[in-house]
This record gives structure tokens, sequence and C-alpha cells, in this order.
């Protein structure tokens, strides 16, 4: 059981990280687009 919630856990940081990767790319794209605008 124990090995399982480590298991969890580990994709729940992968998931954060997702996450900032996707706003971090999300900004760069509006920041793109401001400029080009």
């Amino acid at each position: 059981m124990k090995k399982l919630s480590e298991v969890q856990a580990v994709k729940q940081e992968k998931k954060k990280e997702d996450v900032r990767k996707v706003r971090g790319f999300v900004k760069r794209v509006k920041y793109v687009e401001k400029k080009t605008n």
C-alpha cells in the first residue's frame, strides 16, 4: 500500500511540473502575440 501512495506522490509532482511548464509556455505565447499586434 505504501508503494502505491509513493507512486501517486511522484505522479502529483510530475503533474505540478507539467502545469508549470504549460503556464510558462502560455505566458510566452501571449507575450509574443502582444509583440506582433
